[in-house]
């Protein structure tokens, strides 16, 4: 669909170009804290009257945007961008003049604003209004990868949809913009060749486009209900298939529209979207976070945990980050039973203004205790191994679970190896006597790995005077 943002066929639109600064996040005036002063120059497309060039806006802006205020021909001055305390206020204008009347979009870009409209004469600019035609092309220089755009708005008007619009891209696209209108033949003519128009690159247009570059993520937030009461939002990009941290984005544009942006038929006078604390936000935090055989519950804002059982190694804890882009590093102190997840994010701020958060996870020491005892082995029916004296250690997690270690068995004169049997459930009854149950190794490897055997410990007890009967199938 065309984006008809229309004016009076001798209306003039204006508009600065700008260029990106070397900050390390390089749109700088994001809270709109600072302004311009005067406006600069927008581009006018058209060939026919009035004739196209490059007019100045009327009005103030802030600093590195652009807006859609113009000045037309009878020299009023309608403004569609203005201060409202620390805010920006970008409102559709209204433009009448004898029997022509029409709505000025009201939209506000890092991009330089373009407008096509055009008639034979003054006289016929109404009928040829409904053709005007316009957008947004280029933006900034940018070579990050936000997660999402933070801003806080209110909005006149639930009968119009506004917009914010968020784009990044690599490469150049190249096309063409309408410069005159055939009103008896339906035919626009496609003279003026611009480089990544708005619609070219979110690839809402596919015709007269002679260069393509590549979208690498984009965004289109609509708001329809009007608020009076400031709405804080995070919005996030969609990053096309197959982007990954080594895709490189050149560019970005951000079009902040109170009107129907798409839609010209929509358009309605004095509808106002109020734009205040934008900026845009890179995520340090996780979705989802594995430690063993457990899952942490996470909480939003909460990155201390305590958790029960065994501590896992470096190995069984998997993090997923929110970001695609961040990266999360685990880091398992054993003295201390405590293991450590820092996701790191590209630099940027997430929305608490951090760029980096730690995750702990808290473990208690088990109780570790040893017992002496016999050991009577029995194969095929027959005793092969006879009250032999024997050690085995229990290490006992505070989730009802343990660890069942018997060191260096010993067969036929041969050690073995170690029977370790983890993750067995315990229960106490009220006499104090330990029920072991639920232990089992499917390939437990021994004798240097020439033995692969199912280990199955087959119930057993340990009594409170610390009698223990441990039946045990190789």
């Amino acid at each position: 669909m065309k984006k008809l943002f229309l004016l009076s066929g001798a209306l003039l639109f204006s508009l600065s170009a700008f260029t990106a600064n070397a900050q390390q996040r390089p749109v700088s005036n994001l809270d709109f804290t600072s302004w311009k002063g005067t406006c600069g120059t927008s581009t006018w497309t058209s060939t026919m009257y009035p004739k196209g060039g490059d007019f100045t806006r009327p009005g103030d802006e802030p600093s590195e945007w652009n807006g859609s205020s113009v000045a037309p021909f009878n020299a009023k001055k309608m403004k569609t961008i203005s201060k409202d305390g620390t805010s920006v206020k970008i409102e559709n204008a209204e433009f009448s003049f004898l029997k022509i009347y029409q709505v000025i979009p009201g939209y506000l870009t890092l991009g330089t604003p373009w407008v096509f409209v055009g008639g034979t004469g003054i006289f016929d600019a109404n009928s040829y209004a409904p053709y005007g035609d316009g957008g947004s092309y280029g933006g900034l220089s940018f070579n990050y990868k936000p997660d999402a755009i933070k801003v806080k708005y209110k909005k006149t008007n639930s009968g119009e949809t506004s917009h914010i619009i968020a784009y990044l891209w690599s490469g150049e696209f190249v096309s063409k913009v309408p410069t005159s209108y055939d009103i008896d033949g339906n035919k626009y003519t496609y003279g003026r060749e611009l480089s990544n128009v708005d619609r070219v690159v979110l690839g809402r247009q596919t015709d007269n486009v002679t260069k393509k570059g590549t979208l690498i993520a984009s965004v289109d937030y609509s708001i329809a209900a009007e608020t009076t009461d400031w709405k804080d939002e995070v919005i996030e990009l969609k990053y096309q298939d197959g982007v990954d941290k080594t895709t490189k984005v050149e560019n970005v544009n951000i079009v902040f529209s109170s009107s129907d942006y798409w839609t010209r038929a929509n358009l309605k006078g004095k509808t106002s979207l109020t734009i205040d604390n934008t900026s845009f936000v890179y995520y340090s935090t996780l979705t989802s976070l594995k430690a063993g055989s457990k899952t942490i519950a996470l909480k939003d804002g909460v990155y201390n945990y305590t958790v029960t059982g065994k501590m896992p190694t470096k190995k069984e804890v998997v993090a997923t980050c929110k970001s695609q882009f961040a990266d999360a590093a685990v880091a398992v102190d054993a003295a201390n039973y405590k293991v450590t997840v820092t996701v790191t994010n590209q630099g940027g701020k997430d929305v608490d203004g951090a760029t980096q958060h730690v995750y702990t996870l808290q473990y208690t020491a088990p109780v570790v205790k040893q017992y002496a005892g016999i050991l009577n082995v029995e194969m095929g029916g027959g005793d092969v191994i006879a009250n032999a004296t024997q050690e085995v250690t229990i290490s006992y997690y505070n989730d009802n679970t343990c660890d069942f270690s018997l060191p260096h068995f010993m067969f036929m004169g041969t050690d073995i190896g170690n029977i370790e049997i983890p993750n067995v459930k315990v229960s106490e009854d009220a006499a104090g006597t330990k029920t072991f149950t639920d232990g089992e190794v499917e390939a437990m490897k021994l004798a240097e790995g020439g033995i692969v055997a199912h280990v199955v410990l087959n119930g057993g007890t340990i009594t409170s005077a610390g009698v223990i009967n441990m039946p045990i199938t190789v």
